[in-house]
């Protein structure tokens, strides 16, 4: 969990957000503090996110919901913290671009220009206009009126993309603090039950019985693979030798060969791993190696 980004993306805007839940100094101290969900935004302090600030902290967030939710043995006094902190943050982005687009698209609407606002002569309504009257012999205050008038669709043609643009931004933004908040709560659901097998009766005690067993189980495997290839290898082998061709591919003996040798190099020191984790010898009797299978030889990690 990236919680050292996290934080700082927090003091980054600590001065634009306050939470409406906030307790004292010593709130969530011993367990997860509440979930919190209401946060007051002054906006008349938006002027401090720049453009620059806002991108970098959504580049951030994009990032955030690649982290994976592992909190068994984790603090989760600041686990809730940082999702809490995340919050704060999705919601000092919302309230201030909010702010800021309105802000903009104000301007659009008042007809006041914008540096994305076509400037007059150089839309493409313009420019036909002037190219279907260039041999024209109007008169001159006629020319101009049309003139005026093709600036006229370009700017408003202009502000309208201009604005449609400014509403795709915040849908994608949106899309990053939505895939944000959706972590966050996946994280609070994860503390929540973390925190409920810390006070449960039996729940730590069946975790550590769980986590013996699978060690034990892939201890056991490795013992079992090696002993199942051993035994593959030295069929192949007896198999190669009776060809009844009479031809004997030595490259493949001596293939086999090495890796037998291997395979008993390895095999003490792995009976002895599982001897030490089991309390008892490896026997491979009734064991079946699911090839293919997630987690197992052969098959794609879990």
């Amino acid at each position: 969990m990236r919680t050292r980004r996290t934080a700082a993306l927090f003091l980054a805007l600590a001065s634009l957000c306050s939470s409406a839940a906030a307790g004292g100094p010593d709130a969530g101290r011993g367990e997860p503090a509440p979930i919190e969900t209401t946060f007051d935004v002054p906006t008349e302090k938006c002027s401090a996110l720049t453009a620059e600030k806002s991108y970098d902290i959504r580049t951030s967030l994009a990032k955030v919901p690649s982290d994976p939710h592992t909190v068994e043995g984790a603090d989760l006094v600041d686990r809730r913290k940082v999702t809490n902190e995340l919050r704060h943050i999705v919601a000092a982005l919302r309230a201030c671009e909010r702010v800021q687009h309105d802000a903009v698209v104000s301007h659009i609407v008042a007809g006041a220009p914008t540096q994305l606002t076509m400037k007059p002569g150089r839309g493409p309504a313009r420019l036909r206009y002037d190219l279907a009257h260039s041999y024209g012999f109007e008169d001159p205050a006629q020319r101009a009126r049309g003139q005026r008038e093709a600036d006229a669709q370009d700017q408003a043609s202009s502000a309208a993309g201009l604005q449609a643009y400014v509403e795709k931004q915040l849908a994608t933004f949106e899309k990053i603090y939505a895939d944000t908040e959706a972590w966050a709560a996946a994280d609070d659901v994860a503390i929540d039950e973390e925190q409920r097998c810390l006070t449960t009766s039996g729940c730590i005690a069946k975790r550590v019985a769980d986590r013996a067993k699978k060690a034990s189980d892939e201890a056991l495997i490795a013992v079992c693979l090696d002993v199942q290839k051993r035994e593959a290898d030295v069929r192949d082998m007896s198999r190669e030798r009776a060809n009844p061709s009479g031809y004997v591919d030595k490259v493949l003996l001596h293939s086999l060969g090495e890796d037998i040798q291997e395979i008993d190099a390895r095999l003490p020191a792995s009976k002895a791993a599982y001897a030490a984790i089991a309390h008892k010898p490896a026997s491979c009797v009734g064991v079946k190696i699911a090839w293919g299978v997630p987690g197992q030889p052969g098959g794609p990690p879990q």
